[in-house]
């Protein structure tokens, strides 16, 4: 059985000759628009201008992939950015941040309340 890929993003040759990444890899851009946040829902790959976070057992990717996408950490990689024409952020600067994880546990905690937080957005646009 042969895998498919969207052919605008990665033939299987190339997927073969990749760094693999598992499902639930969180992806964070490190150029251009520095930050902008995925997480894979399938094993992929990507290239040398994304970093990926491989969730340990203690952690979460759904939290990992919000956490990502908060203020604090978004501002962190502003201040860890070159302020060359394109700003970039590398792995060693992307590897100096520094966040707090809570224990799984709290970290499922604070995913429920993302989760209502989000349904009451859906309801909101359902009015509309």
């Amino acid at each position: 059985i042969s895998m498919q890929y969207p052919s605008e993003y990665l033939t299987d040759t190339g997927f073969n000759k990749s760094r693999k990444i598992p499902r639930n890899t969180v992806l964070v851009n490190g150029i251009g628009n520095i930050g902008i946040t995925g997480l894979t829902l399938i094993e992929g790959a990507f290239n040398q201008q994304m970093h990926g976070i491989i969730a340990r057992n203690y952690m979460e990717p759904k939290f990992i992939y919000w956490l990502m996408k908060s203020y604090y950490v978004s501002e962190q990689m502003k201040i860890n950015s070159s302020s060359t024409t394109i700003p970039i952020l590398n792995k060693s600067r992307f590897s100096e941040i520094v966040v707090a994880i809570p224990n799984k546990q709290e970290q499922m905690i604070i995913l429920e309340r993302i989760s209502q937080f989000e349904k009451c957005i859906e309801d909101i646009f359902r009015l509309v």
